[in-house]
């Protein structure tokens, strides 16, 4: 957490705090604090210092950034038997965020180029991938929703990527996220530029370290969806999940949820129709709210909240004939044969 002041034209560094995955406080550098303190930390919550406790008020429980354990039992305990009701974001703090100490499900909306080299004369490296609910590959745009569907509590991160020539410059584009959410409905703008696309000189030791000319316009992502949870037999749960994902239409696009276990469902995907020299420096132009994604998913899970099939009609499907494989749905023309009303409810024309 950095905060900086501008005193007398010259740039200070007020605060500055470094933290382990689990909330735990770096000691004995960089402990800068410049400014008026304030007991606001890790995750922005208040830290407990009384009788030395250095716990984290979190709203729902008390919190212990050294033990990376709760201090008091899981208000939804009874929804996550196979957890411990003293874990903090299921042992991962890398992958998922607790703002309140309750369950969440992540959604995931990433914006990539399935081309391997793209932009002004084909030397950008893109991402050369299919679509894939992996964690593991890249992306131009990344954006992480956790979501709470007891309480409706939403958190978003958005996350950027380098880029890399084949004349040897790179660049990193940052992402950025507008978010409009409230209650069971997730509404959000994702943006951020194909930064380092055009070439511009060189700098360093003898002119030898290319740099870029600047960003093109901005990818933009437009996420509007709402999110139900209702009770089916035996005490399962259904997970709803509508709306709709819009935007510049290029590059191409994909969205999946995430349970607790690390199970994901694609929401949807989309085929970019722009080619990879025109798409950076044409299709990006403006912020566009083109339809990309129509989604009505409806995923079944157990007395845990962890999934167990998809709904398709009045059928349901296991997850892994839903995602197909590892790497990425099943491919169109299979998809549309087997499930070819439900495939147009959920992707439209795309």
């Amino acid at each position: 957490m950095d905060a900086v002041s501008l005193v007398q034209g010259e740039l200070e560094i007020v605060e500055e705090s470094n933290y382990y995955p689990f909330g735990g406080s770096h000691k004995g550098y960089n402990n800068v604090v410049n400014g008026v303190h304030h007991p606001y930390g890790f995750n922005g919550k208040e830290e407990q210092n009384e009788l030395g406790l250095e716990w984290y008020d979190f709203g729902a429980r008390n919190y212990d950034k050294w033990l990376g354990r709760w201090m008091n039992i899981d208000p939804l305990a009874d929804k996550m038997r196979n957890n411990s009701p003293y874990n903090y974001a299921f042992n991962n703090p890398i992958l998922f965020v607790d703002p309140d100490g309750m369950f969440p499900i992540i959604i995931h909306i990433r914006s990539f180029a399935p081309f391997k080299n793209f932009g002004p004369g084909m030397v950008w490296s893109g991402d050369n991938r299919g679509f894939s609910t992996s964690s593991g590959v890249t992306s131009r745009l990344h954006q992480i929703s956790n979501y709470e569907t007891d309480t409706g509590v939403f958190s978003h991160e958005a996350r950027g990527a380098f880029s890399s020539s084949s004349y040897g410059a790179w660049a990193y584009s940052d992402g950025y996220l507008d978010n409009f959410s409230s209650g069971n409905n997730l509404n959000t703008h994702m943006y951020g530029n194909n930064d380092a696309v055009f070439p511009a000189g060189a700098f360093g030791p003898m002119n030898i370290i290319p740099y870029d000319g600047g960003p093109t316009w901005d990818i933009d992502v437009h996420t509007n969806l709402d999110i139900d949870v209702s009770d089916i037999d035996g005490g399962n749960q259904l997970l709803s999940i509508s709306g709709q994902i819009s935007g510049d239409e290029f590059p191409n696009a994909e969205a999946y949820v995430s349970d607790a276990n690390g199970n994901s469902v694609f929401l949807g995907v989309f085929v970019t129709q722009s080619g990879p020299q025109e798409g950076p420096t044409m299709t990006l132009f403006g912020d566009k709210n083109n339809p990309m994604m129509n989604i009505n998913m409806g995923i079944e899970t157990d007395k845990n909240g962890i999934f167990t099939g998809v709904r398709v009609g009045d059928k349901t499907i296991s997850i892994d004939e839903w995602n197909k494989n590892s790497s990425g749905p099943m491919s169109v023309d299979e998809f549309k044969n087997k499930y070819g009303d439900y495939y147009n409810q959920l992707f439209g024309d795309n």
